[in-house]
C-alpha cells in the first residue's frame, strides 16, 4: 500500500510541474486505483479460503478429542463386546 501511496506523491508532482497533463494523469490515477483494488480483492479472497480451511481443523480436532474420549472412557469397548 505504500508504494501506491509514493507512486499517486509522484504523479501529482508531475502534474503540478506541468509534465504531464490532467487527463492522462487522471487515467493513470485510475488504472493504479483498479490495480489496488484487485490487490484488495486477491488478498480477502485468500483471507477468506484461510478461514474457511481454519474452521474446518477446529471442526475435526473437535470431532478427534470426542472420539478419544470415547476411547479412553472404554465407550468403545462396550460398543464392541
Amino acid at each position: 500500500m505504500l508504494y501506491f501511496e509514493e507512486d499517486k506523491f509522484k504523479r501529482l508532482e508531475a502534474v503540478a510541474s506541468d509534465k504531464m497533463i490532467v487527463e492522462a494523469h487522471l487515467l493513470e490515477e485510475k488504472n493504479v486505483l483498479m490495480d489496488e483494488l484487485q490487490i484488495i480483492k486477491n488478498n480477502i479472497d485468500q483471507n477468506l479460503q484461510v478461514m474457511r480451511v481454519e474452521m474446518e481443523n477446529i471442526r475435526l480436532i473437535k470431532e478427534l478429542r470426542r472420539y478419544q474420549e470415547c476411547y479412553e472412557g472404554g465407550e468403545i469397548e462396550k460398543i464392541l463386546e
